[in-house]
């Protein structure tokens, strides 16, 4: 319901979010940081701390969605463009999207949602981006013939600031037993706004 809400809106009215830098900066910046900040109020520092100690799950997830979600698109996509199926501008978009980390937020945010593991979706999450700066240039080279630069400086401090600063700020402050117990009596309530589109 709230996805097709949001979707009329935007229909109904473009202009509206297209011109907005508070909506912008809301979406880009805000968002984000809200969803860590929850994160790391509600999560246990064991709890991150085993997460991060789980070396096979992470090669195992990096491999998925850095490796074989871009080769069994290149296996779909590459054929459907041969007969004409689709365009290549279309195929090239496809391998483009798949070729890309996950955006921080919603791997945690859908992670959340389906009752998983949290903690190992926040790790990942994190590790995805980094290891995106160097290895989704690789697969466009690989995979299109073309590749692009990453301004790795720029990347590396934008996950800083919408999910190292947060997910800090939000065990710091579960240090206090009076916000622990605000945040485990209304985890659902919390939850909810990151789950909003």
């Amino acid at each position: 319901v709230g996805v097709i809400s949001a979707i009329g809106a935007a229909a109904a009215a473009p202009a509206f979010g297209g011109n907005s830098e508070f909506l912008s900066l809301a979406v880009s910046w805000g968002a984000p940081f809200g969803i860590f900040l929850i994160s790391g109020i509600n999560m246990p520092t064991g709890k991150l701390a085993a997460a991060a100690a789980r070396v096979r799950s992470h090669a195992a997830i990096q491999l998925f969605s850095m490796v074989l979600i871009p080769l069994l698109t290149y296996a779909v996509c590459t054929p459907l463009a041969s007969i004409g199926a689709l365009g290549p501008v279309i195929r090239d978009a496809f391998l483009v999207l798949s070729i890309l980390p996950t955006t921080v937020n919603m791997c945690v945010a859908l992670s959340r949602t389906a009752a998983g593991d949290e903690a190992l979706a926040v790790f990942n999450a994190v590790l995805g981006n980094v290891l995106g700066i160097f290895v989704t240039p690789v697969m466009l080279l690989v995979l299109l013939g073309r590749t692009g630069a990453i301004p790795v400086a720029s990347a590396m401090r934008s996950l800083a600031l919408k999910v190292l600063l947060p997910l800090t700020i939000g065990q710091l402050l579960r240090r206090a037993s009076k916000v622990r117990d605000i945040a485990t009596v209304h985890k659902k309530r919390l939850a909810r706004p990151s789950e909003s589109p």
